[in-house]
């Protein structure tokens, strides 16, 4: 029992050694950091823009070059997909016929979507071929103002 306790003793003591000598070695190299670095901060004029761009300067141009590109990117991929959807909804319409095309114009908020893809095929020289397909069908195209479109 005594040599257990003696053991005990001399094990925690070795312990308590170990740990006071890795948190001297620890604060000693944290407190030096600690003060080149408020040496660096407290030199430092903050009002004056850097002189020359560094790695970070760099690295965080890149990012923001990498952001707006892929903004630029989704929002030409939602239009494209806007387009789509459009072209793709005039052309079902229209080949159901022109009474029911008239009647979904009315009844949802197709009309918009319509006028847009009127809008897009004037601009691209008949983009979807709204026109195209609504005179071969006979079928008329809702337009804002027309009154027949109502």
């Amino acid at each position: 029992m005594h040599t257990a306790l003696v053991i005990l003793v001399s094990q925690g003591v070795n312990t308590f050694l170990v740990a006071l000598f890795t948190f001297y070695i620890l604060w000693r190299l944290v407190k030096r950091h600690l003060a080149a670095i408020a040496r660096t901060v407290n030199d430092c004029d903050f009002h004056e823009p850097p002189r020359e761009a560094d790695e970070i300067d760099r690295v965080a141009s890149a990012f923001d070059g990498m952001g707006m590109r892929l903004h630029r990117a989704y929002l030409d991929e939602r239009e494209a997909s806007i387009e789509r959807e459009a072209c793709r909804l005039t052309a079902s319409l229209v080949m159901r016929g022109s009474s029911e095309f008239h009647q979904l114009a009315r009844d949802s908020n197709m009309r918009g979507i319509i006028q847009w893809a009127e809008h897009i095929a004037g601009k691209r020289s008949g983009a979807c071929g709204v026109r195209r397909a609504a005179a071969s069908t006979g079928a008329r195209v809702p337009v804002e103002g027309d009154p027949a479109a109502r």
